[in-house]
């Protein structure tokens, strides 16, 4: 945890403790933006930390509360205190200071804020200030900066365990997650509306990747003909019963399947996606359900007329041509859908024939 250097205050005396900016023991919804005054002193900060080069800190409603809550009964709130309202609050341990002056004026406390706020390590922070002085004219401010921890993306996709802040861009809910351990943790839903966040796919050597890069363009050998590229996949590249009898984790690459000449039904998507994207198909992976089960599939465009590209038939060729997409009424896409470039998630894992509507698929980029 970062060193807390709690800041005594300045010229402190007697008197109840009343907030200025807000009413005392508000609410963390009442702290959601800054008051007019809380806004100058934030903004005097920044021009602080600019000059350090330092990132401008970003307001923090929790933080803000805390501040209201720690100094509600006390004019010296112990670091324990403080550690456990912004843990209960923020859902993680973090590490934080703070400075307090008695100033006219409030911008005045940010000018003269102690050199541990400049430091680049914290991300965000809330203003308070408080009539408790007893000198006319004069008010306590405290700033609180927090150490916030990054977005979970894919510079700690096998990273250590810890906690992230992550904000759904589906319902736009904010929230924590707990990362245990680096490996096991390539998925995550949103606690709220349930859709998948965190598609990271785990390859066969433990390491976690964006789902495009398994669609890397890569092709045996060169055709123009999508239904030809399918009928070898499935007549060359045996199911691989013992990986999918064990649940066996980990996705390959399209050469691995190559090579191997076996894999389950996402490897064989994978690889057929892979190889219709090196001759220029718009075509991409699929992953949800199909008989209730688990499953991943391409789905090819041809002009106006789409086709599901079933890729584990493992040498049963019962048709010659992959059906029509209209016709595929047992495959359900509740996960996923990538190719080379781009990610689509499903809102919420809604159980759907639909592969095209807003209103159940947003595009998703990697965190960077």
């Amino acid at each position: 945890m970062t060193m807390r250097k709690p800041l005594a205050a300045a010229a402190i005396a007697a008197g109840s403790v009343a907030a200025a900016f807000g009413a005392v023991g508000a609410s963390w919804s009442d702290t959601r933006v800054p008051s007019p005054e809380q806004a100058r002193v934030l903004q005097a900060l920044n021009a602080r930390r600019k000059a350090a080069g330092a990132r401008p800190l970003e307001w923090d409603p929790v933080a803000a509360s805390v501040l209201l809550e720690v100094f509600r009964d006390t004019k010296r709130p112990d670091e324990k205190t403080v550690d456990s309202r912004l843990e209960r609050g923020q859902g993680f341990n973090a590490g934080w200071t703070w400075s307090s002056r008695g100033v006219r004026d409030p911008v005045e406390a940010a000018d003269e804020a102690d050199a541990e706020l400049l430091s680049r390590e914290y991300t965000h922070a809330a203003v308070a200030a408080f009539d408790d002085l007893g000198v006319a004219g004069m008010q306590r401010v405290v700033v609180l900066a927090i150490r916030v921890p990054p977005l979970f993306g894919r510079r700690v996709a096998n990273g250590p365990a810890g906690s992230y802040r992550f904000r759904c861009p589906s319902c736009r809910r904010e929230f924590v997650y707990h990362m245990g351990s680096p490996r096991g943790h390539s998925s995550m839903d949103c606690p709220s509306c349930k859709t998948l966040l965190l598609p990271y796919l785990e390859d066969t050597r433990d390491a976690l990747h964006w789902p495009t890069w398994y669609v890397t363009p890569f092709a045996p050998f060169a055709t123009t003909n999508p239904f030809l590229a399918w009928q070898w996949v499935n007549q060359k590249v045996r199911y691989d019963h013992p990986k999918a009898d064990h649940d066996l984790s980990g996705w390959q690459t399209p050469q691995e399947t190559n090579e191997k000449g076996t894999g389950v039904c996402r490897d064989t998507a994978v690889f057929l996606a892979a190889w219709l994207r090196h001759d220029g198909k718009d075509v991409r992976v699929v992953t949800g359900l199909l008989n209730g089960e688990h499953h991943a599939w391409a789905v090819v465009k041809d002009g106006e007329t789409r086709y599901l590209f079933e890729s584990a038939i493992d040498g049963n060729m019962s048709r010659r041509y992959p059906p029509r997409l209209e016709l595929a009424t047992n495959y359900y896409p509740t996960e996923m859908q990538f190719d080379d470039t781009r990610v689509w998630l499903n809102r919420g894992q809604q159980q759907t024939r639909d592969y095209d509507s807003p209103g159940i698929w947003f595009a998703t980029e990697e965190v960077p």
